[in-house]
């Protein structure tokens, strides 16, 4: 059973964007309680356009697996992710 997804909140301005997999991404606010989004990329991005789109100054941060399995924030897609 897949979890259940939590709506954009736009009090909240900082949001986490996690590379799970090649094939999995999930997108939390900062409170992380609950996905706000997970799946495909073409599933995930449209969330974190809406983010931006709708949520004033909002951040999101990107992270990816390092070579020893650990996740560590990607400076260079958090920038992209943050161009308005």
């Amino acid at each position: 059973m897949l979890p259940p997804k939590k709506p954009i909140d736009v009090k909240q301005t900082l949001y986490h964007f996690f590379k799970l997999s090649n094939t999995m991404f999930i997108l939390y606010d900062n409170l992380m309680d609950m996905p706000i989004q997970f799946g495909a990329l073409n599933t995930v991005m449209p969330a974190v356009h809406s983010v931006k789109k709708h949520v004033k100054n909002s951040f999101v941060i990107f992270y990816e697996k390092d070579s020893k399995m650990a996740f560590k924030r990607n400076d260079v897609k958090t920038s992209i992710n943050n161009k308005s």
